[in-house]
């Protein structure tokens, strides 16, 4: 069971079946026992271990106690529960929790003062996706939720002193990390709710140490300010989409690669030698290879080997290799050898292809932007290649045995269409294959692929596409170091999750995890983004210039709209959402001193007592509640300061900024449950079960990794390597040789020994010299004294001590690839240490299961990757394995229901104006005014707006972001200077440029015009259109200057008053009647979406309690449910909490393409899903699903190469010989077989009247006798098969 579910095998099904097969009568059955007792193992040992760290015991009291979530919804496709039910989507919940706990007095002399547990977490199905369903999915699996432990672990009844360390601890903080959607939003608002009701309305009788902490994914926050960049070009991100769904289509990607070969084939790579203006296409080379961003290091790599190879000028059209001779030889021998070169690195890089991009994340864009930069920069040949694949419609690729086809399959690395086994079920390759043809001969999926094939032609050809790649992926780069900055502190957050203070520099993680997070508090990620596209204003287009990029008045202003577009926008993100709100503005306090403290705390206590209302009500508000300072302060009051610092500085930790750990888990509960080969989809029970141990198998097996690269050379991280064609040995095979290897006697060195080493050394002799050259020693060390062979005999001696030396050390462990030798290895020599290898090697594997780190409390994983064998439960019989699931593991989700809560808020207070200020009712006026004014005279981003009040001088501003959920406007303040607009700070590097919000501009106006409440303020607005140019002698710098005035309007911040409503129209006869009609008909459709939806709701509810009965008791409540915000309903999965106003008509326009485009995709996957369902379940595939309707023979023809195999005798068919293709399954590609192995095929399969008949259209066909192998060897066949029925005479 360790190593069936709980390593790396657990994902090979065929792998499980076929080792049950031999042992059982019936695997499937066992397959389910064996892995519900493995679930029900793991999550037994996960609360084990929470009781060992939290209890009050050895380890101390607990001090602190942080549970960080981050949790995500998707949707995946689920089997129903009965054998014969369809696969439905559903949405799913996957989450990563971790479990930190310090302590205060710790008894254990090798702990630190803390622990960390990462807590594999199973998938949640969720069959209501709605608010509550989302929260208690959310909360069932907490240590620290508002209402206690989650669901399941009181359903698994932890010890009462897990309850106890709990309330004993100072604080339990609950971090959750998630993207900025509403439905987290609103599942953190119940918590948040059922916080302040226990900790204000019951009081003393619940403790006051639980608080939360809300942090936003920033990687989600950058990919919202990225969006509006790469949607301000028309038909930019619709085409990046589209084409890489085509290349994931398989068929496509042979026939782009077989245009590639074409367009090669008709353009020629010339050959010549280095001309002078090598330098600057180097720069441009180096530009290109610099930009291209991809995590896979061989991509990387082939594009450096591409552009090593076309050396030459990469914007013009010619593709050229500037041969360089080596040596004083060339290093192509020709023509052709350089053409070879090129297609085979221009087809394997080109027809993989890249990941579909998501808009909304981080993910996939920068593989995607640099693939399309990189074929559109280098010689234009992406265009190219699409217009060749367009005009000449290759086609040839999918014909099996063409030359083509044969080319584009070594070129493609993959299996020919020639060659396939025998068997049973389709491997891989055969079923994408088969897939492919099925989804080409579909009428409409061929026609809706063909339809955007034409359009990724048309927009690539256009040379507008060009420059906006250039472009966008300019503006793009500063993001993209932001994220890379986010990840790495996730990646060393992981590290010590996993391993704890187990690893050795986990104190230096734990700093930069601390400084990171710091640095995101005080707003200086932000403002060094922010920065970046300064320069880029400043100085930045010259490079772009230089590369290609030409300059036009349309992309200066676009250029220019998008970059004040992300400065307003990581300002209000990045900058602001950190620095002027609560609970951040506690958290900045981490690192300050102890007067610096008391001060910003009192300014705090002073606001939050005028107004709760003004600081967040879930961790903020508990601290201000808990602890008051004031200077001068006292002793006490100074631990109390360093305790409340001590949590911060825990929080800056362990704190998560980004949700990209809960995407690869989502990616990989997708794979498991329905796309493992897209030819498997699992039930419900066994996709929940499934993913949670695959959690605990990813988290096991990066800490194998992890221990063996501290304790194992390089080559042996892990222990045990996946196997592949090449390595065949199996473990078991391994551990064999290995141990024979160390148990095997090795010979003490001699004299003669010695005296052979130094003799020979040095020298090189062939067989027949070295035979003689020891014959000769011999004799001379037979005629050598006692005296004479003494030396030999103590360096002899002394080499022995050194090997037994040696022998006692382990090999050193190798993590920078220097391989370099100790002083001890280089004195025994290669041979020694070659003999010594496999007893070191065992000295490391003992230090591999000897590290402590398997020793400590929280890690569940044994030194083979698997979970510990005692923590598997042998006694427990079957029946109450499951009944446990059902209770634990399968319970269905239950809504949280609790007392009558009020509804708390969510902070609506401005960090600079109170909602109780009597100018916060005519500041939002304003500012709703001037939303409605903006849109009304369709102002956009990038616009100089000049407000001025009277006569007093005028404030002009440049709009950045129109925020419509809130509604809010982020300005950047100008200087108006000889008709050019200046931006604050555009002269000095080193100053940012000054933000100002709708909201802060406004309470300014108000205060300097109109302080009385009683008056009346109306601001006058100009709206001017402004121009972008690049100052030449300022190192390319983009400017602005105001062209003419677009429109003028007045804000007032007096409430309109709407147009009192008209006497009725009284329509002409017979128009009324319609009207009514129409009126009818949307009440009855109403009506009917009302009823259906009740429809549904019921039978899922009828579904949920099906899976578990819910008792009378249950249905009662004491009260009222918790209040919900009004949008909780399952049309908000997936939705923004904020909304922006497009930044353009372009971006409005590109919003609503990349809906379409994500329905047009969504359509084209779920036809591909039903194609795949039904090749894989079904055997009676309907007609168009066959390759051939017939077994047996087809065709003849002469072998283009020697790549292919006979199905007979398994021997390799010789180049322009004879061969013939013979389909052994309807389902399969044809298999070729040599000319006379086919009559032994026929007999064999006993098709010898269906081949007669074949091969007599062959000979009719061919016209022996007439050069035509093919129809005289069918011929000779033909003759034989027919002689053979007719029998001896």
């Amino acid at each position: 069971m360790q190593r069936r579910f709980l390593t790396g095998r657990l994902h090979h099904a065929f792998a499980i079946s076929r080792s049950y097969e031999a042992s059982t009568p019936d695997p499937k059955k066992n397959i389910q026992r064996d892995r519900a007792r493995c679930a029900w193992s793991l999550l037994c040992s996960l609360a084990r271990a929470l009781d060992s760290i939290l209890a009050i015991g050895e380890h101390g009291t607990p001090r602190f106690v942080i549970n960080t979530i981050v949790p995500d919804d998707t949707t995946t496709r689920i089997r129903g529960p009965n054998p014969g039910d369809r696969a439905l989507v559903h949405t799913i919940m996957n989450q990563v929790q971790t479990c930190v706990v310090t302590y205060e007095d710790c008894n254990v002399d090798d702990n630190p003062g803390w622990h960390c547990l990462a807590m594999p977490c199973p998938t949640t199905i969720l069959h209501v996706a709605d608010t509550a369903n989302i929260h208690a999915a959310y909360s069932s699996y907490l240590i620290s939720g508002a209402t206690g432990l989650g669901r399941t672990w009181q359903s698994l009844g932890l010890s009462e002193a897990v309850n106890q360390g709990l309330s004993k601890a100072k604080w339990v903080v609950q971090v959750m990390c998630a993207d900025a959607l509403e439905a987290n939003n609103s599942a953190f608002h119940i918590e948040r709710q059922v916080l302040a009701h226990k900790r204000d309305i019951i009081g003393e009788d619940h403790d006051h140490n639980r608080v939360a902490l809300r942090l936003r994914c920033n990687n989600h926050q950058l990919g919202l300010i990225r969006k509006p960049i790469v949607l301000g070009i028309s038909n930019f991100w619709a085409t990046l989409v589209r084409l890489a769904h085509l290349l994931e289509c398989a068929s496509f990607r042979r026939r782009f690669a077989a245009a590639i070969l074409s367009f090669l084939r008709n353009q020629g790579v010339e050959v010549s030698a280095y001309p002078a203006e090598m330098q600057s296409w180097q720069r441009r080379a180096e530009w290109l290879s610099v930009g291209f961003k991809s995590a896979a290091k061989h991509t990387r790599s082939a594009v450096q080997e591409i552009l090593q190879f076309l050396n030459g000028d990469t914007q013009s059209p010619k593709l050229i290799h500037w041969c360089k001779a080596k040596n004083g030889e060339p290093c192509c021998v020709d023509d052709s050898a350089s053409w070879n070169r090129v297609a085979a690195l221009l087809v394997g890089f080109f027809s993989k292809g890249y990941p579909v991009p998501l808009l909304y994340r981080m993910k996939h864009y920068a593989p995607a932007a640099a693939y399309i930069r990189f074929g559109c920069c280098l010689h234009n040949i992406l265009p190219r290649i699409l217009s060749e694949e367009h005009q000449h419609a290759v086609k040839s690729a999918d014909q099996p045995g063409s030359h083509m086809a044969e080319l584009v399959d070594a070129l493609l690395a993959e299996p020919s269409h020639s060659q396939s086994h025998s068997g049973g079920a389709l491997n891989q390759s055969d079923f994408n294959a088969l897939v492919s043809k099925l989804l080409d001969e579909d009428v409409s999926y061929s026609a809706q692929n063909s339809a955007r094939k034409q359009m990724v032609e048309r927009e690539i050809a256009k040379p507008a596409f060009h420059q906006s790649s250039i472009m966008i992926d300019m503006l793009v780069q500063p993001m993209e170091h932001g994220i890379n900055s986010f990840l790495r502190r996730t990646k060393l957050q992981h590290e010590l999750q996993y391993l704890s203070h187990g690893h050795p520099n986990h104190e230096k993680f734990k700093e930069e995890c601390r400084s990171g997070f710091l640095k995101l508090v005080h707003g200086t990620v932000g403002r060094m983004l922010i920065r970046d596209y300064m320069n880029l204003l400043r100085n930045g287009l010259e490079e772009a210039m230089c590369m290609g990029l030409d300059g036009s008045q349309q992309q200066l202003n676009l250029l220019f709209q998008m970059v004040v577009s992300c400065m307003c926008d990581l300002e209000r993100r990045l900058v602001r959402e950190y620095t002027r709100n609560t609970p951040f503005t506690l958290l900045a306090l981490t690192d300050v001193d102890p007067k610096t403290f008391v001060l910003s705390w009192q300014k705090l206590y002073e606001k939050f007592s005028k107004c709760q209302q003004c600081v967040d009500a879930e961790f903020t508000a508990a601290f201000l509640n808990a602890y008051q300072f004031s200077v001068p302060f006292t002793e006490g009051q100074l631990k109390d300061i360093q305790e409340v610092q001590s949590l911060l500085l825990e929080l800056a930790v362990w704190s998560p900024v980004t949700s990209d750990s809960v995407e690869i888990v989502n990616g990989q509960a997708q794979w498991a449950v329905s796309r493992r080969g897209s030819q498997y989809i699992k039930q419900g029970r066994s996709a929940v079960e499934t993913t949670f141990l695959g959690s605990a198998v990813k988290q096991h097996s990066w800490l194998a990794w992890a221990v063996g690269r501290e304790t194992l050379p390089g080559k042996n991280d892990g222990r045990h390597p996946h196997r592949t064609k090449e390595n065949l040995e199996t473990d078991l095979q391994k551990d064999v040789r290995f141990q024979a290897a160390a148990t095997r006697a090795i010979r003490k060195m001699s004299a003669w020994n010695v005296f052979q080493q130094q003799e020979m050394e040095g020298k090189s002799l062939n067989p027949d010299q070295y035979s003689s050259r020891v014959q000769f020693l011999s004799q001379q060390w037979a005629c050598m004294s006692e005296d004479e062979r003494e030396p030999f005999a103590v360096e002899a001696a002394r080499l022995n001590l050194l090997r037994d030396q040696l022998a006692a050390t382990p090999l050193s462990v190798d993590k920078d690839g220097a391989n370099s030798k100790t002083e001890l290895e280089q004195e025994v020599g290669r041979k020694g240490c070659k003999a010594l290898s496999a007893r070191r090697l065992q000295l490391n594997d003992e230090l591999f299961q000897n590290h402590f780190i398997w020793k400590l409390p929280t890690c569940l994983a044994d030194c083979n990757g698997g979970l510990k064998a005692a923590f598997i439960d042998l006694q427990i019989s079957d029946k109450e394995v499951d009944e446990k699931l059902n209770s634990t593991l399968h319970a269905a989700v239950q809504p949280h229901s609790q007392h009558q809560v009020e509804n708390v808020h969510e902070s609506p207070c401005c960090s600079f104006l109170c909602v109780k200020n009597e100018k916060h009712a005519r500041v939002k006026q304003l500012v709703s005014s001037l939303s409605w004014a903006l849109e009304e005279h369709k102002v956009h981003t990038g616009h100089l707006l000049v407000f001025s009040v009277g006569d007093s001088p005028s404030i002009p501003m440049i709009l950045g972001v129109a925020m419509k959920k809130p509604i809010s406007h982020m300005f950047i303040k100008a200087l108006l200077d000889s008709n050019e607009v200046l931006l604050t700070g555009d002269d000095d590097p080193e100053i940012l440029p000054e933000f100002q919000s709708s909201h802060e501009l406004m309470l300014e106006l108000l205060q300097e015009h109109a302080d009385n409440p009683d008056e009346v303020l109306n601001v006058k607005v100009q709206v001017w259109e402004c121009n972008a140019f690049i100052v030449r002698g300022m190192g390319s710098a983009l400017k602005s200057n105001p062209e003419k005035i677009l429109c003028e309007f007045h804000l007032s911040s007096v409430k309109r008053n709407k147009k009192p409503a008209g006497p009725p129209i009284k329509l002409p006869f017979g128009l009324d009647k319609r009207l009514k009609k129409k009126r009818a008909d949307k009440r009855r459709a109403r009506k009917e979406d009302q009823v259906r939806v009740v429809r549904i709701r019921k039978q899922q509810k009828q579904k949920q309690q099906h899976e578990k009965p819910v008792s009378k008791t249950s249905k009662k409540t004491s009260g009222k449910k918790i209040t919900e915000p009004a949008s909780s309903s399952s049309t908000m999965i997936g939705r923004d909490e904020e909304q922006a106003v497009p930044m353009s008509a372009t971006v409005a326009q590109e919003e609503e393409t990349a809906q379409k485009v994500a329905q047009d995709i969504e359509t084209s996957d779920i036809k591909r899903a039903k194609v795949e369902e039904h090749v894989h379940a079904s055997d009676q595939a309907y007609s168009k699903s066959y390759f051939s309707k017939t077994l047996g023979l087809s065709e003849g023809a002469v072998a283009v190469s020697s790549r292919s195999v006979c199905i007979q005798c398994k021997e390799k068919i010789v180049k322009n010989t004879v061969r013939f293709s013979w389909y052994h399954l309807k389902l399969k590609p044809p298999s070729w077989c040599h000319q006379h192995c086919l009559y032994q095929l026929t007999v064999a399969s006993g098709l010898q009247q269906e081949t007669i008949t074949r091969l007599t259209e062959i000979v009719r066909d061919g016209r022996p006798g007439i050069h035509n192998p093919v129809a005289d060897d069918a011929q000779r066949i033909l003759n034989a098969l027919q002689e053979s029925l007719r029998g001896p005479q």
